[in-house]
């Protein structure tokens, strides 16, 4: 399994390269933060927590660029209501 980010989105595959989720993101460098709009998991790998994996990837990138997130996602938003401590140094 293989995370990349294309600056629209972090994307996850596989070995045969199928993309199995994403979570699709804006950049607001002028605000400094990364606003996610929505997290998908294609069908055939939901319950594998590949969601959680991609939100940790998304974390580890507003670290790197010092930025902060906001979101309308509702998986996010879910996230960092029911874990808010592990989130909140990114919580924007």
């Amino acid at each position: 399994m293989e995370f990349k980010d294309d600056d629209k989105r972090i994307y996850v595959v596989n070995e045969a390269g199928q993309e199995m989720g994403q979570m699709i993101y804006e950049n607001h460098d002028d605000h400094n933060r990364i606003h996610v709009t929505h997290t998908f998991t294609n069908k055939e790998f939901q319950g594998q927590g590949l969601a959680g994996k991609l939100l940790d990837q998304m974390v580890k990138k507003a670290e790197k660029e010092n930025k902060k997130i906001t979101t309308t996602c509702s998986y996010v938003e879910r996230k960092f209501d029911q874990e808010s401590e592990k989130y909140q140094h990114v919580m924007g």
